[in-house]
């Protein structure tokens, strides 16, 4: 028999860490070179159909879904360089803004698996 005890609510207490202004500038960096590749991408579309097309959109969702997990991270560490003292984790409510980022987040997530099958498919025919 098993037994399972509940966790306290403070597991792991505050966290003292803070990021590093210049890593966060870094990934700032990043966004905008992935967020330019993204329209890049995005602009050939209108000239593409078929199969590159399907590959294209995948490219796409495969770059701004990069850039949006760097965007995502870019937002939570600038709120921890604001307010060093509070806790880490915060609930979306209290962050509209970033909750809002983890949500397109999460669509491009999706859309982007979706594109995962249709490019994988691609390949497997373009090999047999």
């Amino acid at each position: 028999m098993v037994q399972v005890h509940g966790l306290g609510a403070d597991r792991g207490g505050r966290s003292r860490s803070l990021p590093d202004e210049h890593v966060v500038e870094g990934l700032r960096d990043q966004v905008e070179k992935l967020s330019a590749e993204a329209s890049k991408v995005r602009a050939s579309l209108d000239s593409l159909s078929g199969d590159d097309r399907h590959l294209a959109v995948h490219q796409a969702l495969v770059i701004e879904r990069r850039c949006q997990e760097l965007a995502l991270s870019v937002a939570l560490n600038q709120l921890r360089l604001e307010h060093p003292e509070a806790e880490v984790s915060l609930p979306d409510e209290a962050v509209p803004a970033i909750a809002e980022m983890g949500r397109t987040l999460n669509d491009l997530r999706i859309q982007r698996r979706i594109y995962d099958y249709v490019a994988e498919l691609l390949a497997h025919q373009a090999a047999g």
